[in-house]
């Protein structure tokens, strides 16, 4: 993984887990890049219900097991 297993959200593929934090216990998902706020969307693995909004250059961290 490119510096340590910190990519873009713009360089991850869609349905791909990722943590905001290296020592985060939430995992999210890539979802579908909302047009109007030109965020993507994407939800967290444990709670469907909830899912925050981020931008493209957000850096997520992807370098762990699940």
């Amino acid at each position: 993984f490119k510096n340590n297993g910190w990519i873009t959200l713009r360089e991850l593929p869609k349905n791909e887990f990722f943590k905001r934090k290296e020592n985060s216990n939430k995992v999210y998902t890539k979802e579908f890049f909302n047009r109007d706020i030109k965020k993507w969307t994407c939800i967290d693995y444990e709670d469907i219900g909830r899912e925050i909004f981020l931008k493209s250059d957000t850096k997520v961290f992807v370098n762990f097991t699940y």
